[in-house]
C-alpha cells in the first residue's frame, strides 16, 4: 500500500522497493535507519530505528498524500550510532485518515501510526464462492 522513495540517495531508488524489507544498514560508508511498515486493523505502522536520535530534532510532515520523517544533526547534536541526516517519504493510501497520525519516540524506534478513514474499513468484506 505503501510507495516509498529515498532522498538521500536518488540514484538507489530503484532498489530500495526491491530490498525494502532487508535491512541494510550500510551504502558506501553512509548509515540509513531501518524503516518497517506492518499492516494493522486500523491502519498501518511505520516503525523507524533511530538510536542516538533527540526526538527534537526528527521532523514528520504529511503534504499531497506523502509522508515524510526527516532529521539532520549538527555537531553538537551528532550521534555515533546514527548517520548525520536522513530522510525518508512514503506515498499514503488515498483511504489515510491524515489527521489522525501520531506519533510516538522510545528507546531509539520512532512508530508512527498511520490510519485508516473509517469509510475504507468498512469496505472489506468476504466474498463468499458458489
Amino acid at each position: 500500500f505503501f510507495t516509498t522513495w529515498n532522498s538521500i540517495s536518488p540514484s538507489m531508488d530503484i532498489f530500495d522497493g526491491i530490498f525494502e524489507g532487508l535491512a541494510y544498514p550500510q551504502r558506501i560508508g553512509e548509515t540509513f535507519p531501518k524503516a518497517q511498515v506492518t499492516a494493522q486493523e486500523d491502519g498501518h505502522k511505520v516503525e523507524i530505528a533511530l538510536p542516538g536520535v533527540s526526538k527534537d530534532l526528527v521532523n514528520i510532515q504529511v503534504e499531497k498524500n506523502v509522508i515524510t520523517v526527516s532529521y539532520e544533526q549538527d555537531e553538537k547534536t551528532k550521534s555515533l550510532v546514527s548517520a548525520p541526516s536522513f530522510k525518508k517519504s512514503w506515498k499514503l493510501p488515498n483511504y489515510t485518515d491524515v489527521d489522525n497520525i501520531t506519533a510516538n519516540s522510545n528507546n531509539g524506534i520512532l512508530s508512527i501510526n498511520v490510519p485508516t478513514k473509517k469509510e475504507a474499513q468498512k469496505l472489506t468484506r468476504t466474498i463468499e464462492i458458489n
